[in-house]
């Protein structure tokens, strides 16, 4: 019985003395056609407690085959170009950023491995960034994918991870 007690002391201990990182969802989006629009903004909001915990910025892409566009001559185009700003409420804290992640090699082969018909992409943004102000901070993602409307796009998750 001791030895089961100290077992569970133990356990205890270790799991309160470990950091848990906290995984928060700014923006979740399921596109029900497999399209996203060029001027459908994606909006958020994060909560921001204290202004020295560093978090990271990253997005979870999920595609399907005709991504990003049922075009045949798009076939091996597999460029993901979105900009994402980021700002406090009176607007006085701000950044913004265009990305391009290639989710295909140049000879149009999926970087990912496909589950349950979709590929699933980690895509990191910003590592280790701080936020200047306490408060709401807004999260705007915009599609910048040249053609209208960027086909085969599944699901679209932006995470504050800290």
């Amino acid at each position: 019985m001791r030895y089961i007690l100290n077992i569970l002391i133990a356990t205890l201990l270790l799991f309160t003395s470990c950091k848990k990182e906290q995984d928060n969802i700014v923006i979740f989006k399921e596109f029900p056609n497999s399209e996203w629009s060029r001027f459908d903004f994606l909006n958020g909001e994060f909560d921001v407690k204290k202004t020295d915990t560093k978090y990271n910025i990253m997005m979870v892409v999920k595609v399907n085959d005709n991504y990003p566009s049922a075009y045949v001559s798009n076939e091996v185009d597999g460029r993901l170009l979105f900009n994402l700003t980021i700002k406090d409420l009176e607007g006085e804290d701000s950044r913004s950023r265009n990305f391009q992640f290639n989710l295909k090699d140049k000879d149009g082969v999926w970087k990912g491995e496909k589950i349950n018909g979709c590929y699933e992409f980690k895509l990191p943004l910003y590592e280790e960034m701080t936020f200047g102000k306490v408060g709401l901070h807004t999260f705007k993602l915009e599609n910048k994918y040249p053609k209208d409307p960027l086909y085969g796009i599944e699901e679209i998750t932006l995470k504050c991870v800290g």
